[in-house]
């Protein structure tokens, strides 16, 4: 309706007693009229609550009427409303449902390369774009990480975007290689050198030593406990690694009384009969250690004979310096000096054994052989 003031009218009463057309009377009409109330829905939509909103014409023609506001969701941007007529819905040629415009909130994903690109909740993402692999190394894990410092594992090289700015994070490591050291498998870096401990305890040797690898370096403990550290250069061909650790045989512990090796194997002790020096024989001992034995209980040593020889070359040489003299074929000056001679050549002898005797069992001492 649109009545907005009085709207003057004629009424005429006709009687048969008054003249025909004869006006009576003029009446004035104003129509008392009540606003319908019309409902209008607002339909945000995404799972939200619809929203109904009562108007009237009044409502709909003076432009008062205001639309609620529409509802913030998660992942959507709110537009606002569709076009609307409320007029249009009074006379029935609109519907009375009004949707929500909402448009898709993108979210932000920065890439290893540092490359960003906008992506919206819920789309999956390619973990490995702008990822190029470092030669010599493997990925190590793929987790993306959101703005608070929470990491979420990659599975597969892909993700769902979730709500909210994330950045890519790819860890590399050192490609690795199996290595087998006495049956135990272990990972060591492809192209790098491997280190591992051999421990053996004061009665224990090292009988056989892995092949391929080198050793660096060696530690003694107070306890006479060893540890050795071997390296081995890793590779795709590296062979398996294998030693061998065996128990000490006892050692013997050799002294010289007299000039003969005596000593003691185990509990029985003294002389010894077909005496194998090992590199656990005293350094003196080792220097008397090369003679020959003949029968159990006796030992003879060949230093004896080298001292006897010495002083009967000694003797033999003062003998014909004597002759000399009392034949007058030699000058008391000339036999000082040829007394001074002898005794020079004596101690170079004596200097000459020691040394052959001495170098003998230092050699020994060293070698492998247990002999």
């Amino acid at each position: 309706y649109s009545f907005t003031e009085k709207a003057p009218g004629k009424f005429a009463y006709e009687n048969e007693d008054l003249n025909p057309g004869e006006l009576q009377a003029t009446v004035y009409c104003t129509p008392l009229l009540t606003p319908v109330d019309y409902t209008v829905v607002f339909r945000p939509g995404h799972g939200a609550d619809d929203i109904s909103v009562t108007f009237t014409i009044e409502d709909a023609t003076s432009g008062s009427f205001l639309p609620p506001a529409l509802p913030e969701l998660d992942g959507f941007v709110a537009a606002g409303w569709e076009a609307y007529n409320l007029e249009a819905i009074i006379n029935g040629t609109a519907e009375n449902v009004v949707a929500g415009v909402y448009a898709p909130r993108t979210y932000t994903v920065v890439y290893v390369d540092e490359t960003t690109e906008e992506l919206t909740a819920g789309a999956e993402v390619d973990a490995m774009k702008g990822y190029t692999a470092t030669e010599g190394y493997e990925i190590d894990r793929v987790v993306y990480v959101t703005e608070d410092g929470a990491e979420t594992p990659v599975t597969d090289g892909k993700f769902t975007m979730p709500a909210g700015r994330v950045r890519v994070v790819i860890d590399e490591r050192a490609e690795t290689a199996p290595v087998v050291i006495n049956g135990e498998t272990v990972s060591g870096t492809l192209g790098g050198v491997l280190t591992f401990e051999i421990h053996l305890a004061p009665d224990e040797i090292l009988a056989e030593a892995p092949e391929g690898a080198r050793l660096v370096s060696f530690a003694t403990e107070r306890d006479g406990s060893r540890t050795l550290l071997y390296a081995v250069d890793v590779t795709e061909e590296t062979p398996d690694l294998t030693y061998r650790v065996e128990k000490r045989e006892a050692a013997a512990e050799s002294k010289v009384t007299n000039g003969r090796l005596t000593g003691e194997i185990g509990a029985n002790e003294g002389k010894v009969s077909g005496y194998q020096s090992t590199k656990d024989t005293t350094f003196a001992s080792a220097i008397y250690s090369f003679a020959v034995y003949e029968s159990e209980g006796s030992a003879r040593s060949l230093v004896w004979l080298w001292i006897l020889l010495i002083l009967l070359v000694l003797i033999a040489a003062v003998a014909l310096l004597y002759l000399l003299i009392v034949r007058r074929n030699l000058g008391p000056n000339l036999f000082t000096r040829v007394i001074v001679g002898i005794v020079t050549v004596f101690f170079t002898m004596c200097l000459g054994v020691y040394a052959f005797f001495t170098g003998k069992a230092f050699r020994k001492g060293k070698s492998p052989e247990k002999q």
